[in-house]
């Protein structure tokens, strides 16, 4: 803490003091706010995760009290140095930017009006093609890529309902660097907007030939960022940057073939996924040890090849849908849809239909999981209640059943 311990007696700032607060808090090791809670309780001085959120996001100047309790849940017990924090604090406590009310140039999304760089806290994106530079491809097959990143990007935001002019984004060539608004939700950038970039993906890929085929690598963090004349810096955005760096995510990527690869950092993974906003299954830890950075990401593949399918399952369903393809007509010779007249007399929902269907083509749980965008262990649940609904215990008697009620709506019908 020596950096922090040395700039602390000249700190008298509001702004200067949340500032050091945050640098503990990533000398720390970025722990989350559920960690942070839980030490502070074992120290004997407990605190409410919305008052440390609202210290580390910069809102407000919090109370010695608070100050205190999170410095010891930092790691942070030094009489002495917990001394000079409480001296920070009395100068800083008289500053006029310490008014509650006061917003910093930073969170109304304008650079300050000097070099004096101002921050907030926020979502951080960094995205890179895969093979950008390879030779294989020429510069009209990059322009065409790049377009499509960021055409990918804008729908992504777009299904988020996150307007893109609002959403800070620079070129990098290969790749770009996405700062998200103040109010946007980290769940919101992992989920829908990830997704939607998977979709967009795979479609561009869908039309597109071998030297235009576009796969991406995401990094995402969320941490206090700086912003001055000359745009955003600081720990928030070097530490993506490593991640997508990192070799063994590289590795994965290109082994697996996945069209999206996300990674993950460790503070936003315990925040989103281990709080439960996101399902843990959908992602596996990789230690990441890029230049001086070490530290621990968790990575989603989406879009993989489909892997082959179980050969007896696959022929058991083929031959029963081959048996009922006559059921699965109209009176008058047009088919009818293989997804909607069963799931209506069952109880199954549009997506357990989509599952079921799929089953029927004979895909495996993780194509039908590449295929939907969705975790395996989503699909299993999907399937579980599947079978609870059709009172079976096995896929191929699931679609059995399932033929069948296709071909008593049509006779009914």
């Amino acid at each position: 803490m020596t950096e922090i311990s040395t700039l602390l007696p000249h700190t008298s700032s509001r702004d200067g003091l949340l500032r050091l607060l945050r640098q503990a808090h990533e000398k720390a090791g970025l722990p989350s706010l559920r960690t942070l809670e839980q030490r502070a309780q074992r120290n004997g001085t407990p605190v409410s995760k919305s008052s440390l959120s609202d210290l580390l996001a910069g809102r407000r100047l919090p109370s010695p009290g608070v100050v205190g309790a999170y410095l010891r849940a930092c790691g942070i017990d030094d009489p002495a140095e917990l001394a000079e924090w409480e001296d920070a604090w009395i100068r800083a406590s008289v500053d006029p930017s310490s008014q509650k009310g006061r917003e910093p140039d930073a969170a109304k999304g304008q650079p300050p009006p000097s070099d004096r760089p101002e921050g907030r806290f926020a979502m951080v994106m960094v995205l890179n093609i895969a093979d950008f530079g390879a030779p294989w491809r020429d510069d009209d097959a990059r322009v065409h890529v790049r377009s499509a990143l960021f055409g990918a990007l804008r729908s992504g935001f777009g299904a988020a309902r996150i307007p893109w002019a609002d959403v800070h984004h620079e070129d990098r060539g290969d790749g770009a660097l996405v700062i998200a608004p103040p109010d946007a939700a980290p769940e919101v950038l992992v989920g829908p907007v990830v997704t939607e970039i998977a979709r967009q993906v795979r479609r561009h890929n869908r039309l597109s030939s071998a030297i235009g085929q576009l796969r991406v690598r995401i990094a995402l963090h969320v941490g206090y960022v700086l912003r001055d004349r000359h745009g955003f810096c600081g720990h928030a955005l070097v530490l993506p940057f490593r991640l997508l760096d990192a070799g063994p995510f590289k590795q994965k990527c290109t082994e697996r073939a996945a069209e999206v690869g996300v990674i993950l950092s460790d503070y936003l993974y315990d925040e989103m996924v281990r709080n439960g906003v996101l399902d843990p299954g959908d992602y596996l830890p990789q230690s990441v040890h890029v230049k001086e950075t070490v530290a621990q990401g968790w990575i989603r593949l989406l879009g993989e090849p489909s892997a082959p399918s179980d050969p007896l399952t696959s022929a058991r369903v083929a031959v029963l849908v081959d048996a009922a393809s006559p059921a699965l007509t109209t009176g008058s010779g047009h088919p009818i849809s293989t997804a909607d007249a069963p799931h209506k007399r069952y109880g199954l929902s549009a997506r357990e239909a989509e599952i079921l269907e799929l089953v029927a083509e004979g895909l495996s749980n993780p194509q039908i999981a590449n295929r939907v965008f969705i975790s395996e262990k989503t699909v299993k649940n999907h399937l579980n209640r599947i079978f609870t609904k059709l009172n079976v215990t096995n896929r191929a008697d699931a679609v059995e059943v399932w033929c069948r009620g296709a071909s008593r709506a049509d006779a009914t019908g």
